[in-house]
């Protein structure tokens, strides 16, 4: 092989290194509350940065970086290799809602007071949705059953799990 196809073959292998961390800077990244995204990276991260935990959060698995969408909001993902070079960075949005959702408005017959939400997940039976901003009650005891849910369903034995109080809806 020529040195002129040496280098060239060097210069395209740069060139595709270059975009594909191109292609990834700064890149638009929508994710649903609940749900998680995979992306894949070009080689191991070092350290991964999160702006705002509480709207993503991420896991990492050798070359791919899984986002999760914890609530709704806007953040931003940082991911440098070992060296502290920047592989990518990610203006995430996660969002709420889908086709499947349903909000439903009680009656205010009081001027002063708020109507209350109630928000259902219809796929294919509706079932309640735990989405802050619904009425606090209702919200609070769809939290303390899912509580529950989860020590019972993460091997903690029922009688560490303290009874919950709500009722259902």
């Amino acid at each position: 092989m020529s040195k002129f196809g040496v280098l060239f073959g060097t210069a395209l292998c740069a060139l595709i290194v270059l975009a594909d961390g191109a292609a990834i800077a700064g890149s638009p990244v929508a994710i649903q509350t609940d749900q998680t995204q995979m992306i894949a990276l070009s080689s191991e991260p070092g350290t991964v940065v999160v702006g705002n935990p509480s709207i993503a959060d991420v896991s990492v698995n050798g070359k791919q970086v899984f986002m999760h969408g914890r609530a709704f909001g806007d953040t931003n993902v940082i991911i440098l290799d070992p060296n502290g070079n920047q592989l990518a960075n990610f203006d995430v949005t996660v969002i709420h809602g889908t086709n499947n959702d349903v909000a439903i408005y009680s009656a205010v017959t009081n001027p002063t007071a708020r109507a209350s939400r109630f928000t259902y997940s219809c796929d294919p039976v509706c079932q309640r949705a735990i989405i802050p901003g619904d009425e606090y009650e209702s919200y609070k005891n769809m939290v303390s059953m899912h509580v529950l849910k989860y020590g019972l369903a993460t091997s903690n034995k029922s009688t560490d799990v303290a009874p919950s109080t709500a009722q259902p809806q």
